[in-house]
């Protein structure tokens, strides 16, 4: 079996008229799994350590995305972020509709931040798949959204620079798998990746409209 995984981030677009935009990454049509839903996980064990679906470990996603989160956000001293049920059970029904229809791409709730990914099925472990997130550091600058990333696409970094926004102050993950792929959803709260912001300042003026939107 072939083993494949994409990644998605969702930034927020600041015009001077303060309305807030959602700006979607297209995701090739190839992209999609069919089958119906078989488990939804926002606080469960782990694939863990080498990409193979017997590589198990007693580690919860919980405690991986936050200590994830929370290490890198040290390096940047930004404050830590705590985990939220409201976010993790958000994230588990997105992911649930990401796993029926198969197809990754972002919602069009912009009341909260968004990091998207997906895999084969049992191939990865959640180390891995923050490790993911946290490997577009190498293609960071830190400078305002959208000029934010050495490969000319703020595409590319959109994930860590959600990961370490210095305003956001809450996550929580959640992992749906169909019968062939994974779909794990981090949701945060306020949104970061605010065009004309940078990460490691954030904009809390920006951020509380968002997080009050109706």
């Amino acid at each position: 079996m072939s083993v494949s995984r994409v990644m998605i981030g969702k930034t927020l677009m600041r015009q001077w008229s303060a309305a807030l935009l959602v700006a979607l990454i297209a995701v090739p049509s190839s992209v999609q799994a069919e089958g119906m839903i078989e488990e939804v996980c926002g606080d469960c064990a782990a694939p863990y350590g080498s990409a193979g679906p017997m590589a198990r470990d007693k580690v919860t996603l919980h405690q991986v995305a936050l200590a994830a989160h929370n290490e890198e956000r040290r390096r940047w001293k930004v404050p830590p972020l705590r985990w939220d049920d409201r976010l993790s059970a958000d994230a588990a029904a997105y992911a649930q509709r990401l796993s029926r229809s198969g197809i990754l791409r972002h919602s069009s709730d912009n009341r909260q931040g968004e990091n998207l990914w997906m895999g084969t099925r049992g191939a990865y472990g959640f180390h891995h798949m923050m490790n993911d997130f946290l490997a577009e550091k190498r293609y960071y600058v830190a400078r305002a959204v959208p000029a934010i990333s050495t490969t000319g696409r703020w595409e590319d970094v959109g994930h860590y620079s959600q990961m370490i926004w210095r305003t956001t102050t809450a996550v929580g993950c959640a992992l749906a798998s169909n019968r062939y792929y994974d779909f794990l959803v981090c949701r945060y709260d306020p949104a970061g990746n605010v065009w004309g912001v940078r990460a490691d300042e954030g904009d809390t003026e920006v951020s509380l409209s968002m997080n009050h939107m109706p």
